[in-house]
């Protein structure tokens, strides 16, 4: 079986409009994302 791998990188107003300011810092923000957890447990 094969796999595709997404990386979808966020816009730095993604991490700014949610209290943080650089991206490597806000990288907690996806467990609290409901929109990335429902794309990880729906495959």
């Amino acid at each position: 079986m094969e796999a595709l791998a997404v990386l979808d990188v966020k816009p730095k107003d993604y991490f700014s409009s949610r209290g943080v300011n650089n991206e490597h810092g806000g990288g907690g923000l996806a467990a609290h994302d409901e929109d990335v957890m429902k794309w990880l447990f729906e495959r």
